[in-house]
């Protein structure tokens, strides 16, 4: 009897030793996966980064849903830097229905955790910019509403590229709903969320040109070309590298989270896909003959997110 108990204690004792084991093993290989991803993504090598994930497919699979839908919405967003929209479009949908199947306990965490709710920010904003790229501006309104719902929650929401990004979305947005105000309120946000961080770079230049075309089409043109010249000078001191580091202190592989021990110092990249993480893929506005009907429609009744 004193036998048995002996060997089942035994039994007992290995499997905790082996599982505790194992699992610092696999945090500690975790870990390392994301200093690689992030090194991998913040220099730009979108493709090595989707192999990267694939090797660790297994660990994440294996973890619960929150892992899971963290894992394929790294994927689809690397697969929409690379303008794999295929591929990115079938990891949106698995995301989906990983959102589906968290309980409502899992799905309130993660909206209210922050290091959490920026991935399911993240999430709503690529579906919102993928469905406004398709034409599809009810639903993109009700994904990019829910991000910014999202951010605006937290305190550091001013410092996120990812809030800055938004509501260029959104400004793009209410201009292909042709709800002008709504367009110009988003848009001046971007912009001032741009120079409170000091963040002169391509979300900054792309609001200005939208800025600049919104004011072209109502036939304001000294106001057109002050946003143009603002926008040409921006573009031209980047790519000449004369700004200097202190305007990308905020710049981090991970979406609007800077570096735990503070701000961190980033060199100038050769270009915009190495110098951001959140694909801004949609389709450059046309201005299909120079000039935007004006005519204001009520919809939307409400203010996204307001």
């Amino acid at each position: 009897m004193n036998l048995a108990y002996m060997n089942k204690f035994r039994y007992w004792l290995i499997t905790i030793v082996v599982f505790v084991y194992s699992s610092t093993v696999l945090a500690q290989d975790i870990n390392s996966f994301w200093t690689n991803y992030a090194n991998l993504r913040t220099v730009g090598n979108h493709h090595e980064a989707i192999n990267l994930l694939h090797k660790y497919e297994t660990a994440f699979e294996s973890s619960g849903n929150v892992d899971k839908f963290i894992y394929h919405l790294l994927l689809a967003d690397s697969q929409l830097m690379i303008k794999d929209i295929d591929d990115a479009s079938k990891s949106l949908v698995l995301c989906d229905m990983l959102i589906k199947d968290m309980t409502s306990e899992e799905l309130q965490y993660c909206k209210d955790n922050d290091t959490l709710n920026i991935w399911l920010a993240k999430y709503y904003f690529l579906v919102g910019n993928q469905t406004l790229n398709n034409g599809l501006y009810q639903t993109a309104e009700t994904n990019l509403t829910r991000c910014y719902n999202i951010l605006l929650k937290r305190q550091d929401h001013e410092k996120l590229e990812l809030f800055r990004t938004l509501h260029l979305q959104l400004g793009l947005l209410y201009i292909r709903l042709n709800n002008i105000p709504y367009s110009l309120r988003y848009l001046n946000d971007a912009k001032l969320g741009s120079e409170v961080n000091l963040l002169f770079d391509n979300i900054y230049s792309r609001t200005l040109l939208m800025l600049g075309i919104i004011y072209l089409s109502q036939e304001e043109f000294l106001k057109a070309k002050i946003y143009f010249d603002e926008a040409m000078h921006t573009l031209e001191n980047f790519f000449q590298g004369e700004l200097t580091d202190d305007f990308y202190t905020y710049f981090t592989w991970q979406p609007g989270f800077t570096s735990p021990c503070g701000p961190i110092t980033t060199r100038l990249p050769s270009g915009f896909s190495a110098l951001r993480i959140i694909p801004c893929d949609s389709t450059p506005f046309s201005l299909r003959g120079g000039k935007l009907a004006m005519k204001h429609t009520s919809l939307p009744t409400r203010s996204s997110g307001a």
